[in-house]
């Protein structure tokens, strides 16, 4: 019975009354957010648990699985990470190609959603030049 706990609990799932549930808050997005932001600044989890302060590298490895929400961190984690954890509706959403996609990703860092796109379309500028 040990086993089965220490295994289900690896895998974020919930022992309960001869069932398994999985324990995975909707809000699982914005720890992936996170999660990317964090590694394209190479930090650790415990580096940024230090850098928002007050909080472990634990609690950070769940917001990042869905397991938990930032609800009281989301500003402080916004301002170490140049992130919009809160995006507004209208915001223009990240392209689908997977390249773009990285791109987008590392531009809005710095630029935010509007100035990613100029990135991404000064990129497809390019490639349109070089297959021409």
């Amino acid at each position: 019975m040990l086993f089965l706990w220490f295994y289900f609990s690896l895998l974020g799932l919930t022992w309960t009354r001869a069932r398994v549930t999985i324990r995975v808050m909707p809000d699982a997005p914005v720890g992936e957010k996170i999660r990317r932001a964090r590694e394209r600044r190479r930090w650790t989890q415990k580096r940024l648990a230090d850098e928002i302060g007050g909080v472990s590298f634990k609690t950070v490895g769940n917001w990042e699985r869905g397991l938990s929400y930032p609800r009281n961190a989301i500003g402080r984690i916004e301002e170490v990470l140049a992130i919009s954890l809160t995006e507004d509706a209208g915001a223009p959403a990240p392209p689908a190609d997977p390249t773009e996609r990285e791109l987008w990703d590392l531009a809005a860092v710095d630029a935010g959603p509007e100035g990613a796109w100029a990135v991404v379309e000064e990129y497809r500028r390019r490639k349109r030049s070089r297959i021409a």
